[in-house]
This record gives structure tokens, C-alpha cells and sequence, in this order.
């Protein structure tokens, strides 16, 4: 006789200890319904970190807006006009940009190159956003079908036990 192991399905079926008491429907149910339940859980956090990287998207927005607010209360118009940045945005690219140090003062070419340093963290973390949605979607499909495979099981046994039934 074969054993299943590995799998929770168990728990599906009160009453059952062991899947050696399992009928072949009920143990194919039983692996499907995990299928869908682990992949159901996937589908889960994958959303929960898209949520995360959005959440990040729009802090990294926040501080490229107070680079641009930080640049344009520079006085004067020359690269070498000379202000200062806001504090989120030195602790930002302390973070976040390798070889950033902190200073008094800043020329406007300075915080223009910085602005195109958080530019790239915020295009970079967009990219990994796009393959994460892909991945997000091709678990949604994984998980699509594997309800719909667990769902078709569980009818063709309830068809198969009625048409017992009927025939009794």
C-alpha cells in the first residue's frame, strides 16, 4: 500500500488519522485543497509586499518632491549656487545612496544629482514592482486552478456517490 506523506490533509477529513484510510477521492481531494490553501497563502503575502513596496514608492516620492522644494529655494540660478537639503532627505540618501555625505551646504549640481540618485532608487524599486506583479499574478492563476481542480474533484465524487445512490 502507498503512504502519503507531507501533507495536512488530515485535517480536512475529521475522523481520519491517517491518509491510508483515505478513499483515492477523498485523498486527491485532500492534496488539492492543500494545493490551494498554500497557494491561496502565497497569493496573500505576495499582495502584502506589493502593499509594502507601494507604501515605500510613495516615501521615496515624498522626498524626491522635498529634493525639488529643497533645489528651487536655492538662490540664484548658477550650478554652483550653494543651499541646503532637508533633514528626511540627508537620512534618505545616507540610507540609500552609496557615497553620500552629509553637509552644511550643498551647490544646486549637487542636489540635482541627487535628485537623479533617488530617481533611480524609486525606478528601481518600480521595476521590481512590475515582476513582483507578474509573479503576484501567475500565483493568483496557480491558485485559480487549483480550486478549480479541487472543486471539480469534489463534485465528480458527489456525481459518482448520487448516481449510487440512484441506482440503489
Amino acid at each position: 500500500m502507498t503512504t502519503v506523506t507531507g501533507t495536512n490533509s488530515t485535517t480536512l477529513f475529521a475522523g481520519m488519522e491517517q491518509t491510508e484510510q483515505m478513499s483515492l477521492s477523498q485523498l486527491k481531494a485532500a492534496v488539492m485543497h492543500d494545493r490551494a490553501t498554500e497557494t491561496e497563502e502565497n497569493v496573500r503575502y505576495k499582495l502584502v509586499d506589493m502593499q509594502q513596496q507601494t507604501n515605500e514608492m510613495k516615501a521615496i516620492n515624498d522626498v524626491m518632491q522635498m529634493l525639488r522644494n529643497d533645489i528651487s529655494n536655492i538662490n540664484g540660478n548658477k550650478d554652483d549656487s550653494k543651499g541646503t537639503m532637508s533633514a528626511e532627505v540627508k537620512q534618505f540618501l545616507s540610507d540609500n545612496v552609496k557615497g553620500f555625505s552629509a553637509q552644511s551646504e550643498y551647490t544646486r549640481a549637487d542636489m540635482q544629482l541627487q535628485l537623479d540618485n533617488v530617481k533611480a532608487v524609486y525606478d528601481n524599486l518600480a521595476s521590481q514592482g512590475s515582476i513582483d506583479m507578474i509573479r503576484t499574478n501567475d500565483a493568483m492563476s496557480k491558485n485559480k486552478n487549483a480550486v478549480d481542480a479541487y472543486s471539480t474533484i469534489v463534485k465528480n465524487d458527489g456525481d459518482a456517490k448520487e448516481g449510487i445512490i440512484r441506482n440503489m
